[in-house]
Protein backbone atom coordinates (compact mmCIF):
# COMPACT_ATOMS: atom_id res chain seq x y z
CA UNK A 1 0.00 0.00 0.00
CA UNK A 2 1.65 3.34 -0.69
CA UNK A 3 1.80 5.91 2.09
CA UNK A 4 2.89 9.31 2.70
CA UNK A 5 5.16 9.66 5.34
CA UNK A 6 2.17 11.86 7.05
CA UNK A 7 -0.46 9.45 6.91
CA UNK A 8 1.35 6.51 7.93
CA UNK A 9 0.55 4.60 11.21
CA UNK A 10 3.40 2.70 12.84
CA UNK A 11 2.49 2.06 16.52
CA UNK A 12 1.27 -1.74 16.94
CA UNK A 13 -1.52 -1.15 19.76
CA UNK A 14 -2.64 1.14 17.53
CA UNK A 15 -2.84 -1.13 14.41
CA UNK A 16 -4.27 -3.72 16.33
CA UNK A 17 -6.96 -1.38 17.88
CA UNK A 18 -8.37 -1.04 14.51
CA UNK A 19 -8.19 -4.70 12.88
CA UNK A 20 -10.45 -5.23 16.98
CA UNK A 21 -12.77 -2.27 16.02
CA UNK A 22 -12.60 -3.07 12.17
CA UNK A 23 -12.14 -6.80 12.16
CA UNK A 24 -14.37 -7.32 9.14
CA UNK A 25 -11.74 -8.03 6.75
CA UNK A 26 -11.36 -9.23 3.55
CA UNK A 27 -8.85 -11.73 2.83
CA UNK A 28 -7.13 -11.58 -0.82
CA UNK A 29 -4.94 -14.78 -2.03
CA UNK A 30 -2.06 -14.49 -5.91
CA UNK A 31 -4.77 -16.14 -7.47
CA UNK A 32 -6.50 -12.34 -7.56
CA UNK A 33 -9.39 -13.46 -5.49
CA UNK A 34 -11.15 -12.44 -2.42
CA UNK A 35 -13.43 -13.34 0.36
CA UNK A 36 -14.73 -10.71 2.75
CA UNK A 37 -14.50 -12.19 6.47
CA UNK A 38 -15.13 -11.75 10.13
CA UNK A 39 -11.70 -12.17 11.55
CA UNK A 40 -10.55 -12.43 15.53
CA UNK A 41 -7.38 -11.28 16.44
CA UNK A 42 -5.00 -12.73 19.20
CA UNK A 43 -2.09 -10.10 19.61
CA UNK A 44 -0.16 -11.79 21.91
CA UNK A 45 0.28 -14.60 19.63
CA UNK A 46 3.29 -14.25 17.26
CA UNK A 47 5.50 -10.78 16.85
CA UNK A 48 2.61 -8.99 14.77
CA UNK A 49 -0.06 -10.99 16.58
CA UNK A 50 -2.30 -13.55 14.92
CA UNK A 51 -5.75 -13.68 12.63
CA UNK A 52 -8.13 -16.75 12.98
CA UNK A 53 -10.85 -16.84 10.64
CA UNK A 54 -13.80 -19.17 9.15
CA UNK A 55 -15.01 -20.32 5.74
CA UNK A 56 -18.02 -21.74 4.65
CA UNK A 57 -16.36 -25.59 3.65
CA UNK A 58 -18.07 -25.10 -0.07
CA UNK A 59 -16.02 -21.89 -0.82
CA UNK A 60 -13.02 -23.41 -2.54
CA UNK A 61 -10.59 -20.25 -1.81
CA UNK A 62 -9.41 -22.20 1.50
CA UNK A 63 -7.78 -24.47 -0.30
CA UNK A 64 -6.05 -21.78 -2.24
CA UNK A 65 -4.93 -20.28 0.32
CA UNK A 66 -3.92 -23.21 2.81
CA UNK A 67 -0.08 -22.76 3.62
CA UNK A 68 0.15 -19.54 1.71
CA UNK A 69 1.12 -16.10 2.12
CA UNK A 70 -2.02 -13.99 2.03
CA UNK A 71 -3.27 -10.02 2.16
CA UNK A 72 -6.15 -9.06 4.59
CA UNK A 73 -7.31 -5.46 4.03
CA UNK A 74 -9.53 -4.32 6.98
CA UNK A 75 -11.43 -1.24 6.15
CA UNK A 76 -11.91 1.45 8.34
CA UNK A 77 -14.35 4.60 8.61
CA UNK A 78 -14.04 7.17 5.04
CA UNK A 79 -15.86 9.39 2.99
CA UNK A 80 -15.84 11.63 -0.04
CA UNK A 81 -14.09 14.87 1.12
CA UNK A 82 -15.42 18.32 -1.19
CA UNK A 83 -13.00 21.05 -1.96
CA UNK A 84 -15.07 23.75 -0.81
CA UNK A 85 -15.21 22.44 2.55
CA UNK A 86 -11.49 24.29 2.54
CA UNK A 87 -10.62 27.78 4.16
CA UNK A 88 -8.34 28.10 1.25
CA UNK A 89 -7.93 27.80 -2.80
CA UNK A 90 -7.25 25.90 -4.69
CA UNK A 91 -8.44 22.56 -4.04
CA UNK A 92 -9.68 19.20 -5.36
CA UNK A 93 -11.96 17.01 -4.49
CA UNK A 94 -10.50 14.01 -2.65
CA UNK A 95 -11.47 10.96 -0.13
CA UNK A 96 -10.29 10.89 2.92
CA UNK A 97 -10.05 7.14 4.60
CA UNK A 98 -8.28 4.36 6.92
CA UNK A 99 -7.14 1.04 6.30
CA UNK A 100 -4.80 -1.63 7.81
CA UNK A 101 -3.33 -4.00 5.12
CA UNK A 102 -1.68 -7.27 6.89
CA UNK A 103 0.18 -9.93 5.40
CA UNK A 104 0.57 -13.52 6.57
CA UNK A 105 0.76 -17.12 6.08
CA UNK A 106 -2.23 -19.16 6.07
CA UNK A 107 -2.54 -22.45 8.29
CA UNK A 108 -6.07 -24.77 7.38
CA UNK A 109 -6.47 -25.98 10.87
CA UNK A 110 -7.90 -29.34 12.04
CA UNK A 111 -11.91 -30.07 12.48
CA UNK A 112 -10.84 -30.22 16.03
CA UNK A 113 -10.24 -26.62 16.21
CA UNK A 114 -13.60 -25.25 14.58
CA UNK A 115 -15.49 -24.91 18.28
CA UNK A 116 -12.83 -23.24 19.60
CA UNK A 117 -12.41 -20.69 16.71
CA UNK A 118 -16.12 -20.53 16.43
CA UNK A 119 -16.67 -20.01 19.96
CA UNK A 120 -14.13 -17.05 19.93
CA UNK A 121 -15.63 -15.28 17.04
CA UNK A 122 -19.33 -15.32 18.57
CA UNK A 123 -18.31 -14.66 21.90
CA UNK A 124 -16.43 -11.73 20.44
CA UNK A 125 -19.51 -10.35 19.04
CA UNK A 126 -22.42 -11.55 21.20
CA UNK A 127 -20.92 -13.49 23.74
CA UNK A 128 -25.01 -14.43 25.33
CA UNK A 129 -25.82 -16.15 22.02
CA UNK A 130 -23.21 -18.86 21.77
CA UNK A 131 -24.72 -21.19 24.70
CA UNK A 132 -28.57 -19.66 24.10
CA UNK A 133 -30.44 -22.78 23.19
CA UNK A 134 -33.18 -21.20 22.12
CA UNK A 135 -31.76 -18.81 19.55
CA UNK A 136 -28.60 -21.50 18.45
CA UNK A 137 -29.92 -25.44 20.00
CA UNK A 138 -26.25 -27.63 20.31
CA UNK A 139 -27.92 -29.69 17.92
CA UNK A 140 -28.08 -26.63 15.23
CA UNK A 141 -24.55 -25.37 15.86
CA UNK A 142 -22.71 -28.82 15.43
CA UNK A 143 -24.58 -29.37 12.06
CA UNK A 144 -23.12 -26.02 11.14
CA UNK A 145 -19.94 -26.65 12.38
CA UNK A 146 -19.37 -29.16 9.69
CA UNK A 147 -19.57 -26.79 6.99
CA UNK A 148 -16.85 -25.09 8.17
CA UNK A 149 -13.14 -24.43 8.00
CA UNK A 150 -11.11 -22.92 10.21
CA UNK A 151 -7.72 -21.12 9.48
CA UNK A 152 -5.34 -18.91 11.35
CA UNK A 153 -2.78 -16.40 9.72
CA UNK A 154 0.36 -15.74 11.33
CA UNK A 155 1.28 -12.34 10.55
CA UNK A 156 4.46 -11.07 8.97
CA UNK A 157 3.79 -7.42 8.17
CA UNK A 158 1.37 -4.69 8.75
CA UNK A 159 0.61 -1.51 6.77
CA UNK A 160 -1.48 0.98 8.39
CA UNK A 161 -2.88 4.76 6.72
CA UNK A 162 -4.93 7.12 8.62
CA UNK A 163 -5.48 9.89 5.12
CA UNK A 164 -7.44 12.34 7.26
CA UNK A 165 -6.34 15.77 5.53
CA UNK A 166 -2.94 15.93 8.25
CA UNK A 167 -1.11 17.95 5.58
CA UNK A 168 -3.75 20.70 5.66
CA UNK A 169 -3.52 23.85 7.34
CA UNK A 170 -5.17 23.82 10.52
CA UNK A 171 -8.21 25.96 9.25
CA UNK A 172 -8.25 23.74 6.42
CA UNK A 173 -8.49 20.72 8.71
CA UNK A 174 -11.14 22.27 10.70
CA UNK A 175 -13.37 23.18 7.70
CA UNK A 176 -13.20 19.47 6.56
CA UNK A 177 -14.16 18.40 10.13
CA UNK A 178 -17.06 20.96 10.37
CA UNK A 179 -18.47 19.63 7.22
CA UNK A 180 -18.69 16.16 7.93
CA UNK A 181 -19.78 16.70 11.59
CA UNK A 182 -22.93 18.07 9.63
CA UNK A 183 -23.48 15.64 6.95
CA UNK A 184 -26.25 12.84 7.84
CA UNK A 185 -24.91 9.84 5.92
CA UNK A 186 -23.49 7.50 8.10
CA UNK A 187 -19.88 7.66 6.38
CA UNK A 188 -19.03 10.78 6.57
CA UNK A 189 -20.16 10.99 10.23
CA UNK A 190 -18.34 7.67 11.12
CA UNK A 191 -15.64 9.31 9.31
CA UNK A 192 -16.17 12.36 11.92
CA UNK A 193 -16.11 10.60 14.65
CA UNK A 194 -12.82 8.45 14.17
CA UNK A 195 -11.51 12.03 13.56
CA UNK A 196 -12.29 13.02 16.84
CA UNK A 197 -11.69 10.18 18.29
CA UNK A 198 -7.75 9.89 17.45
CA UNK A 199 -7.70 13.67 17.17
CA UNK A 200 -6.39 13.85 13.86
CA UNK A 201 -6.94 15.97 10.89
CA UNK A 202 -9.12 18.26 12.69
CA UNK A 203 -6.74 21.17 12.90
CA UNK A 204 -5.26 23.13 16.62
Amino acid sequence: MYIPTQFQVTDLDEIHRFIEDYGFGMILSDSLTGTHLPFILDKNEGEFGTLYGHFARANPHWKVLAEKTALIVFQGPHAYISPTWYQSTPNVPTWNYTAVHAYGNVTVLPETDVVEVMEKTVKYYEPAVWRDQSVMPDSYREKLQKAIVVCKITLTKLEAQYKLGQHKKANDQQGVASSLSQQTDVDPMSLYQFMQKKQLGIGK
